[in-house]
């Protein structure tokens, strides 16, 4: 007989699931399975060859998804990894902005936050030159787009701003959980 986590425990574990997904625009989209059918080329090479450094550079590694990059890549660079690890500075910024957030913003429930991401994902994330909604383009097709620094730089921005939205939505789902 398999035991499994008591329901308040499975209720808590999906409100951190719903809020730390629900912020990644791509996560809220459906264009090209959100992302995971468009392959991303480095927009530059670091002159260092290591997987590390590109990853905290935020380059692409060939053939990567663009899933995959928000997901991880956009993820590391917002929060200046090093060797994997999350510098103290950077959380304490982290947190910072997260009880800086508008009361109004951080109160909103979960269709608001997949809302919020599905227009970041249309208007932003997906909003590259050879990827669109054109009903004459196969939406089962892999392409692959090069993104521009400029993409990537505000991309970051992004990121960042949704970590600290999630992270103080979070922090009022928990505390209404635990009350």
């Amino acid at each position: 007989m398999s035991i499994g986590p008591a329901p308040s425990a499975t209720k808590r574990s999906s409100g951190w699931f719903t809020s730390a997904d629900l912020h990644q625009p791509l996560h809220a989209a459906d264009l090209a399975q959100g992302g995971n059918r468009i392959r991303v080329a480095s927009y530059g090479r670091s002159q260092e060859r290591d997987s590390a450094s590109e990853y905290a550079h935020g380059r692409a590694r060939e053939g990567e998804s663009l899933h995959a990059f928000w997901d991880s890549r956009l993820v590391a660079l917002a929060l200046h990894t090093r060797d994997g690890m999350i510098p103290a500075r950077s959380l304490q910024q982290l947190l910072q902005a997260a009880r800086d957030e508008d009361p109004a913003l951080v109160a909103a429930g979960p269709e608001q936050w997949a809302a919020e991401s599905n227009e970041l994902a249309r208007s932003f994330a997906l909003n590259i030159e050879g990827i669109g909604c054109d009903p004459a383009q196969d939406p089962g097709a892999t392409r692959t787009v090069r993104l521009s620094r400029a993409y990537v730089t505000h991309a970051k921005v992004v990121v960042e701003d949704r970590l600290a939205l999630a992270g103080a939505r979070l922090a009022r789902v928990l505390n209404e959980a635990l009350k």
